[in-house]
């Protein structure tokens, strides 16, 4: 029997239906922001995803093994150095994981996947990730995904990535938008800790024009410290003529806010501890 015909792909059009059920296009018109468009939910072409729940070689996964590996920092440096376009050897991507078994599980699913495939002596991203150019919408996806999953929250929490409003157009999309009941928390994501000052200044632009609740600027690195980009935050924050400076929360590593609505985080541990931290804060 050819095994390829028994393949069970993750059911992502029957989420989708679910998701689209809870509200986030009217209760964005309800806090004064008419959406313009937003990437889709579980059929983004941008975003690195699971497509079986059984394989084609007849592994089986739960539906959530790839967001769970994905809130590790390690996988996706793996990831990055896949997209990057450029084969890599074989012991430089072991080197990755210091714990041979953490390797092997992660080389076990990425291949089961097709998302990674060998060519001698090294590893190339495979047929499941070719069209794909970097990790930035995955990130996108995996912190809306965060929201929609935390048990923190008793009810579906409304949240889209790659969101366009008419207001601010020609300012770009917001990474993630989320409605938590009365707040309105916006996230950007920098998937390195190379951010220019325009890039700053955008955010900051921003947060002026949409005034969520809570505007998260969230760099995906390991650093705790972030001083050379807290320090320029802090000047544009005062050339806007505002006294309210970022300053570290000590109960949150990482974390920075300025006493208003501006945050920033790196990810000195996890994704999801992260952004547990700031939900703390609020």
């Amino acid at each position: 029997m050819n095994q390829t015909t028994l393949a069970i792909p993750v059911p992502y059009s029957l989420r989708n239906e679910v998701i689209t059920g809870d509200s986030f296009f009217q209760q964005m018109r309800e806090r004064g922001l008419s959406v313009a468009t937003t990437r889709p939910i579980y059929s983004d072409p941008d975003v690195v995803r699971q497509s079986w729940l059984l394989c084609p070689n007849g592994a089986t996964y739960t539906d959530t093994t790839f967001y769970h590996l994905f809130s590790k920092t390690a996988f996706r440096r793996l990831l990055r150095v896949l997209l990057s376009q450029r084969p890599c050897l074989k012991a430089s991507m072991h080197a990755l994981f210091p714990n041979d078994a953490d390797w092997h599980t992660i080389q076990t699913f990425l291949q089961d996947q097709e998302l990674l495939r060998e060519d001698q002596d090294r590893w190339k991203r495979g047929a499941r990730c070719f069209g794909i150019r970097d990790l930035g919408h995955t990130l996108e996806w995996y912190i809306a995904e965060w929201f929609r999953r935390n048990p923190h929250f008793d009810h579906l929490v409304p949240v889209r990535h790659g969101v366009t409003c008419y207001r601010g157009y020609e300012r770009g999309d917001l990474d993630i938008v989320a409605l938590l009941d009365h707040l309105t928390l916006t996230i950007e994501c920098k998937s390195t800790s190379h951010v220019s000052t325009q890039e700053l200044s955008a955010f900051l632009q921003r947060a002026s024009i949409f005034q969520p609740a809570i505007a998260l600027l969230l760099i995906d690195t390991s650093q705790s410290t972030l001083d050379g980009i807290i320090d320029r935050l802090n000047t544009l924050l005062s050339r806007q003529g505002t006294h309210s400076f970022l300053e570290t929360v000590a109960t949150a590593p990482g974390v920075y806010w300025n006493g208003e609505h501006i945050y920033v985080t790196s990810i000195p541990e996890s994704l999801d501890t992260s952004l547990t931290h700031i939900l703390r804060i609020v």
